[in-house]
């Protein structure tokens, strides 16, 4: 008798529990269609180059968007280095500007931030992507 319980019980726990699935929306993934959310930045990648062996500079930040956007501001350890005007290579939601960062010190390390201006305003401010000069 208490199978009979216990079955009835599981039965009816998983079609109450499958009502509630009906209005549950997930919209937290700024790259999702459905994301109603602040516009985000995020950098995936940054680029080193030498051009001479005291001029250690970063080239290149990759980062993905979900604006099209006209500008980014880019900020090295908190600070705000610079404004660069678009001339993205768009791939999607990937973005990749040469942006160079000049007069680095080899074996120190720098944590670079942007944010994106876009047609009504700027996103948040990206999470840090830390880089360390090669020697």
């Amino acid at each position: 008798m208490n199978r009979v319980y216990v079955v009835a019980f599981l039965i009816v726990l998983v079609f109450s529990s499958c009502n509630k699935l009906k209005d549950v929306h997930l919209n937290t993934n700024p790259y999702d269609k459905d994301y109603n959310g602040p516009k985000v930045a995020m950098i995936n990648h940054i680029e080193q180059a030498l051009i001479q062996p005291s001029d250690h500079y970063v080239k290149v930040i990759t980062f993905s968007s979900t604006v099209f956007y006209s500008f980014v501001v880019v900020y090295r350890n908190g600070v705000e280095i610079g404004t660069h005007y678009r001339t993205a290579y768009h791939n999607g939601i990937l973005f990749q500007e040469n942006f160079e960062d000049h007069g680095l010190v080899a074996g120190q390390t720098y944590t670079y931030q942007i944010k994106l201006k876009y047609e009504s305003g700027y996103t948040s401010l990206s999470d840090g992507c830390s880089v360390t000069i090669a020697n």
